[in-house]
């Protein structure tokens, strides 16, 4: 992100932009491993079919195919739930680490003020706030954008 952002920038696609790219550079690892929660429930998608053939198989005393479909059914019912303990701890570990980012650009932008009068100037004062409001925005944005994830995963 530009040091120089002015009040005009805020345009919707630039802003998240700027969101994600500030995302992905304050930690990548975090933004990988909150997208395994959309990806897992792909999982809840299909516990359906699995719970049909399991009874399915459970009707015609078929222990062969009862065993497999129980263990596929614990394997789908395993992996949703820790993908999505680690999409969650991921999520919190983003969030916070996109708002130490936003925070350290803001104390970079006060850091190089030469003065106190600098810091009376309103355009400064809306810069500030900007960039605030960025960080801020940041935990309903990126939420929001892998929350449509995984309803779509879900869908399918």
């Amino acid at each position: 992100m530009s040091n120089d952002v002015r009040a005009s920038d805020i345009s919707g696609w630039r802003a998240a932009l700027d969101i994600f790219r500030v995302t992905f550079k304050a930690s990548p690892r975090s933004l990988l491993g909150s997208t395994i929660e959309p990806i897992s429930a792909i999982f809840l998608g299909f516990m359906p079919v699995i719970a049909t053939s399991l009874i399915d198989a459970v009707i015609r005393a078929d222990h062969r195919h009862m065993v497999m479909w129980a263990v596929v059914l614990a394997v789908a019912c395993l992996a949703s739930m820790v993908g999505s303990v680690i999409g969650t701890t991921s999520r919190v570990n983003l969030t916070k680490a996109v708002g130490h980012a936003y925070d350290r650009i803001i104390a970079d932008s006060v850091a190089r003020i030469r003065t106190l009068d600098a810091l009376e100037y309103e355009e400064f004062a809306r810069n500030i706030e900007l960039l605030d409001n960025r960080g801020n925005l940041i935990a309903g944005t990126v939420n929001g954008w892998l929350n449509s994830m995984r309803i779509a995963a879900e869908l399918l």
